[in-house]
């Protein structure tokens, strides 16, 4: 399709594809490598923590997106 230059969209399937949460609040100089260890510390199955960006401007903005893996109960404490 990409080859033809086709317009398409795929779909991730809801059991697999990853969990995702908006951590806000977080000031952005706080490292990400930091917030996945602690969250590793603490049990949590993380993968990712990306600091946000505003759109217009490009600075980054209080808060992360956090991914974590599909079986993961992110409501545990």
């Amino acid at each position: 399709m990409q080859n033809n230059k086709f317009n398409f969209h795929t779909y991730e399937n809801k059991q697999s594809r990853p969990i995702r949460v908006m951590a806000k609040n977080l000031h952005h100089s706080c490292k990400s490598e930091n917030i996945i260890k602690n969250l590793r510390d603490g049990g949590f199955k993380i993968n990712m923590a990306d600091n946000k960006l505003s759109l217009k401007e490009k600075i980054p903005l209080n808060m992360l997106m956090l991914t974590f893996d599909n079986s993961e109960d992110i409501e545990k404490n």
